[in-house]
Parts: structure tokens; sequence; C-alpha cells
């Protein structure tokens, strides 16, 4: 009994031995992580430091040698600027002196030649017509007062002093009416029949220049005679000089064209015209496919 119990006693002391010399090497072990922990915060501190310390010595860098940079574009601006002020300077003084020798040769030149005399004399004879030009140099000049009285004047002449409507009856009224209503309608009538003639006129004159036109392009393909229209010819007529009509096809057809050139030239020009022919060419197929089912080939 007594050995069990010193052997129970001896197993307590080793576990209570094992635990403190645990116990002492966990805290040997924290204390030397507390010492490395430290060591290492105070290396990142340094570390942080140093950091600190580059990035002001570079912002101060950079600063300086922004300053510089800019120093230097100051330099290069007015320098550039005194060059390009003496360059315009120098332009303006080549242009100056290249002005004054044009202007010196060209006095040198004119007092060589002398004042510009005719090598003519003109004699005129007593009592000769003078030009229009010397007419109007002669004649005095109108003032704006003359021109604005022969104007009023000249309407007075064509239209008429207008009378005075707050002493008319209602017939002097209408009988007034009236009378500028003719006025009004001739001159609307001549003003038409000037526009019709004008055109006209154009008219003739394109008809003409396509004759010409027609008759040059013969001459140089080299062709002896033109085909000519015997029919009666409005333009050769009219106009003794004009040259004759020619045939735009031939006279010796089976069927002959009555339309004219304007005609011809505008047939199938128009939507209508086309979607005539489409209708004949389509009336033309149905006969032939109606007569070919019922057997009339």
């Amino acid at each position: 009994m007594s050995e069990s119990g010193d052997r129970a006693e001896d197993t307590l002391e080793s576990f209570e031995e094992r635990e403190r010399r645990k116990e002492l090497k966990l805290q040997a072990e924290m204390e030397e992580y507390k010492q490395m922990r430290q060591s290492e915060k105070e290396k990142e501190e340094n570390d942080i430091e140093e950091l600190k310390r580059k990035r002001i010595d570079r912002q101060k860098q950079r600063q300086e040698e922004e300053q510089r940079m800019a120093e230097q574009r100051r330099e290069e601006d007015a320098r550039r600027k005194v060059e390009e002020e003496e360059r315009k300077k120098r332009k303006a003084e080549e242009e100056e002196k290249r002005r004054r020798e044009k202007e010196r040769r060209r006095v040198e030149a004119e007092k060589r030649k002398g004042p510009k005399t005719p090598n003519f004399t003109i004699v005129k004879k007593e009592g000769a017509s003078s030009t229009d030009e010397e007419v109007e140099k002669k004649a005095p000049q109108k003032t704006k007062e003359d021109l604005e009285r022969e104007k009023q004047a000249s309407l007075k002449t064509r239209v008429g002093t207008v009378p005075d409507m707050g002493s008319m009856t209602a017939d002097q009224l209408r009988d007034t009416a009236k009378e500028l209503h003719d006025q009004i309608w001739n001159v609307v009538s001549n003003m038409y029949n000037m526009m019709e003639r004008y055109k006209r006129q154009q008219y003739d004159i394109v008809e003409l220049q396509e004759r010409a036109r027609a008759m040059s392009k013969t001459k140089k393909k080299g062709i002896a005679s033109v085909q000519v229209d015997d029919s009666y010819d409005r333009m050769n007529d009219k106009f003794g000089n004009a040259p004759p009509k020619i045939l735009v096809a031939n006279k010796y057809e089976a069927n002959l064209d009555r339309r004219s050139w304007r005609e011809k030239v505008d047939a199938f020009n128009t939507k209508e015209d086309l979607l005539d022919l489409n209708k004949v060419y389509s009336d033309y197929y149905n006969n032939l496919a109606d007569t070919y089912l019922t057997g009339g080939y």
C-alpha cells in the first residue's frame, strides 16, 4: 500500500513538473514571440518612416523640376517672342526698302519718258456736229428735284390727275372706277401680249438653232444634200433667211408619220405614253394567246 502511494506521489510530482516546464516553455516562447513582433513592428515603422521621407524628397525634387521646366519654358517663350518681333521688323524694313526702290525706279522711268503728248493733232471743221459724249458733257447735270418733277409730269401724262373723290356723287365714283378698271385692263392685256410675244420669239430662236445645228452636222459628215420638207414652213415665211425644214424620217415609208418633230421627241417622255404602250403590248399578247388556244394556228 505504501509502495503504491509512493508511486502515485511520484507520478503526481512528475506531472506537475511537466506542466510547470511546459508553462515555462510557453512563457519563453511567448516572450520570444513578443520580442520578435516588437522588432518587426519597429522595422515596419522604420520602413514607413523611410518611405515617407523618400516621398517627401521625391515631391521636393518634382517641384524643383517643375519650377526649372517652367522657367525654361518662360525663357524659351521670351526668346521666341523676341526672335519673332525681330523677324517681323526685318521683314517690314525689307518691304519698305523694296517699295522705296520701286518708287524710285518708277520716278526715274517717268523722268526719262517725259510728258505724254499725242503724236498727232485733230483739226475740227467749223460747223461740225459734236458727238454724243461731248453733248452729254456740255449738257447741265440734272438735280434730284428736276428728276422728280419730270417723273411726276410723266405720271400725270400717262395716268392723269386723280380727281377729288370726296366731292363726287355715286354716279361719278362709278364712272371713275370704270375708267380706272379699263386702264388697268389695258395695261395687263399689253403686258400679257408682250410676254406671249417674248415666249414665241424664244421658241423661234430655239427652232432656228436646232435647224442650224442639224445642217452643220450634215456638212461635217460630208452629205451632199439634205432631205427637205416641202410642206408649209411658218418660220421661212416669217424669216426669209431661215434654213428650210428637214425631214426626220424617210419619205418613202409605207405609213407616213404625220407627227411633228417635237411630238416625235416627246413621244415616250411621259408616264401616260408608257402606260399606253404597255397596254398595247399586253393586248397584243393576250390576243395572240387567245388565238393560239382557240386553234387559230
